[in-house]
């Protein structure tokens, strides 16, 4: 179930240089003991064999950056500390305190009401474990034994896991066991051997069989393409997890059936790719029992909220460069407590949506990125908005509850949260230019120019949220996000935030440098039980390009015929002919000679057990 933070707001933030706590609160974590924020404490977890459904948080730490994540959507939060959860330097002080994803949009399905938002900041609306089926209402038992998180890296039988064991377990370096590391390396063996790509995690697919296959020498991984690898653009590192939105929600909203696939990476360089952590998010509107088959999301926004605290919580400045499309905080002075311990200067941090969704044109001359590929007729969304919050303004952080979720709309779309509508209040009036906007704090701090936190309010507990929209989703609709958090450090707090930009710019253009690489994953469906009776599924990826997976079901032994048209009816080709057992059953279709445009795809099913006849049709659209 999602943790549900008290009313009274967030959890109170500890400094590194000034702990003063009146209740220490101890959190029951899954996979190891506790810590208690005072580092000089040296308590040893006790040894614990990996096993199926945990851990349900780990930390990413393949480069100069360790960061933690939540399989329920919570992000860069320590979730055993209860504190910040992003290091940067490693080893150092923190940067964050938490972050999530948040989503809003109108649901046009039948139900009220329809303006809803979900996602994660100190609250999680949803839960781990993906949904089974377009149209069932049906998720993954979150406390299901293989429902958790996955982290795996391919050099984990030769790298030294000593600062990798220290940070799983809380502990300083000098005080990690053997046992600890190899805690730590029995759980990368583990997640190697059951990494979830039947239901949905990224591989590389060296018999493009559709199906991961990973092979050992010894406690050895063989790496691709010698055989099937958990992976995605080449990272050192990548961690994986699903959830959904059917559970209860911290908006009092009505459960929508939007499931998000989440895959974190990050590379062991010394570029400006070596302080970035990016985050693939993957909405895929699987609806509910009730969401009827033309149910859709129109004017749909995503949005990633942060919470940065630059080493001391109090004293920061937010900012954004709408041309870059990045949101930031920095230290509002040249020395903070927290870095000053370690002898350094305090980081500036900030999100880039570096790909936003993709809405098609049909304009030929434009081009898209989705999965690492060009979709022509199509446009990728650039960041729309830029807002602070804090909780002493009249932009702060909305309450958990319906009237909640209609001022988060109204924060997606760049508006302020108050006066709620409808109707919507209007935009915001830069105080420098005298014109309305929708990103706030857009000036330069470092030439001091245009309108800048600090010149009417001082330094604080500054939060933000950076979002791109609008967009519109139909049932069994899939929409991607690319977000990357980056730091930067330099001689001084200002120094850094150019340093930050830098790094933004680097890692945009290698980004951009991706696309048209070959990346092999693949998508099957998910193995369970036999099911109960015939039915079709949305293809995935929809939309698709050139490759997608259609799944069905059959419930006994079955003749299926499953072929593909066109607009005009024609048959394009013949997936499946023949008798097939019981079971969850998927075909690739791949359209690299037919140009972008809707197709249908039919089965026809006869059980051979019990004479039951089935047909169904679905649509797809392949983009190019």
């Amino acid at each position: 179930m999602p943790r549900v933070i008290p009313a009274g707001g967030p959890p109170m933030k500890i400094s590194l240089f000034n702990i003063t706590l009146s209740i220490l609160l101890v959190v029951v974590y899954t996979f190891r003991l506790s810590g208690e924020g005072d580092h000089s404490v040296k308590e040893q977890p006790v040894k614990h064999t990996p096993s199926l459904g945990s851990p349900t948080e780990t930390v990413l730490n393949a480069n100069t950056v360790s960061s933690w994540y939540s399989s329920d959507g919570i992000q860069e939060q320590n979730i055993a500390t209860g504190n910040s959860g992003l290091t940067f330097p490693r080893q150092t002080a923190t940067s964050m305190f938490s972050a999530g994803l948040l989503w809003g949009g109108l649901f046009m399905d039948g139900l009220m009401p329809p303006i809803r938002v979900n996602g994660t900041s100190y609250n999680s609306g949803i839960q781990r474990g993906a949904i089974q089926g377009i149209r069932t209402g049906i998720a993954e038992d979150p406390d299901a034994p293989d429902v958790r998180i996955w982290r795996v890296r391919r050099d984990y039988n030769t790298a030294d896991l000593t600062l990798d064991a220290a940070e799983v377990h809380n502990v300083p370096p000098e005080d990690v066991t053997p046992e600890q590391i190899q805690f730590v390396l029995d759980q990368y063996i583990t997640d190697w051997l059951e990494w979830p790509a039947h239901k949905g995690a990224p591989f590389y697919d060296s018999d493009v069989d559709g199906i991961y296959s990973p092979e050992m020498n010894g406690s050895d991984p063989v790496l691709y393409p010698e055989a099937d690898e958990p992976g995605l653009a080449n990272a050192d590192q990548i961690i994986w997890y699903v959830a959904n939105d059917l559970t209860a929600q911290p908006w009092t909203n009505v459960q929508s059936g939007i499931e998000i696939q989440t895959t974190i990476w990050g590379y062991d360089r010394t570029d400006g790719l070596g302080k970035t952590i990016l985050k693939r998010f993957r909405l895929i509107y699987k609806g509910t029992a009730t969401t009827s088959p033309d149910g859709r999301i129109e004017d749909m926004y995503v949005g990633q909220w942060a919470d940065a605290d630059v080493g001391s919580a109090s004293n920061d400045f937010a900012a954004c460069d709408s041309a870059r499309g990045l949101g930031y905080e920095y230290n509002a002075v040249p020395v903070d407590a927290d870095y000053s311990t370690f002898g350094l200067s305090p980081p500036a941090i900030g999100n880039d949506i570096i790909q936003g969704p993709v809405v098609m044109t049909g304009n030929p001359a434009d081009t898209a990125i989705f999965d690492f590929r060009k979709v022509s007729s199509a446009t990728n969304l650039k960041a729309s908005s830029f807002l602070k919050l804090e909780p002493v303004s009249f932009a702060e952080e909305p309450p958990f509850s319906s009237d909640g979720g209609v001022q988060w709309y109204q924060i997606l779309r760049g508006l302020p949260p108050t006066p709620q509508g409808p109707p919507d209040p209007p935009p915001i009036v830069n105080p420098v230019t005298g014109q309305p906007t929708l990103f706030w704090l857009s000036g330069d701090p470092v030439a001091m120019t245009g309108w800048r936190d600090g010149l009417w309010d001082g330094p604080g507990d500054k939060r933000y949220i950076i979002s791109s929209g609008p967009f519109d989703m139909a049932i069994g609709d899939t929409q991607e996000t690319i977000s990357a958090t980056i730091l930067g450090l330099g001689s001084n707090n200002l120094s850094s935030v150019t340093v930050l930009k830098a790094n933004d710019d680097f890692v945009q253009e290698w980004f951009n440098s991706l696309v048209g690489w070959s990346f092999p994953t693949s998508i099957k469906a998910v193995q369970e039980e036999v099911p109960n009776q015939f039915s079709l599924a949305q293809n995935y990826p929809n939309p698709f390009n050139p490759v997608t997976t259609i799944s069905y079901d059959i419930p006994t032994r079955s003749q299926v015929l499953v072929r593909v048209y066109n607009l005009l009816g024609e048959e394009l080709a013949t997936l499946v002919n023949g008798a097939q057992d019981a079971g969850h059953r998927t075909v690739n279709w791949s359209a690299a000679s037919f140009p972008s445009g809707i197709y249908f795809y039919r089965i026809q099913a006869q059980s051979i057990v019990t004479g039951e006849a089935f047909t169904a049709t679905g649509k797809m659209s392949l983009v190019r």
